[in-house]
C-alpha cells in the first residue's frame, strides 16, 4: 500500500478497497495521481469511528479546540514541501 494515498479510518492509514481515481493535471491533462477510494463500507466504518470520537472532542473547550486545530497547522506548515509533493 502506498501510505502517501491511504486514507485515515479509525486512527489508521488504510488503502481504499474501491475503484480508482486519477487525479488529472488541468493544464495539460495529464495524470498527476491515482488512488484507490473507499468502499460503502469503509466510509461507514469512518462515519462509526467519528461518531466515537466525537464525545470527547465535544467536552473540549473551544480554547482546546483552537490549540489542536493549531497544531494542525503546524505539522501541516511543517511537512508543506512533502505536501506540495504528492
Amino acid at each position: 500500500m502506498n501510505d502517501k494515498w491511504a486514507h485515515l479510518i479509525n486512527g489508521r492509514m488504510v488503502e481504499g478497497l474501491g475503484s480508482v481515481i486519477k487525479v488529472d493535471n488541468p493544464a495539460d491533462g495529464t495524470v498527476l495521481a491515482e488512488f484507490r477510494a473507499v468502499t460503502a463500507n469503509q466510509a461507514m466504518d469512518a462515519l462509526k469511528a467519528a461518531k466515537r470520537a466525537f464525545p470527547q472532542w465535544a467536552t473540549f473547550t473551544i480554547r482546546q479546540r483552537e490549540e489542536k486545530i493549531e497544531k494542525l497547522a503546524d505539522l501541516l506548515d511543517q511537512h508543506r514541501d512533502e505536501i506540495i509533493d504528492l
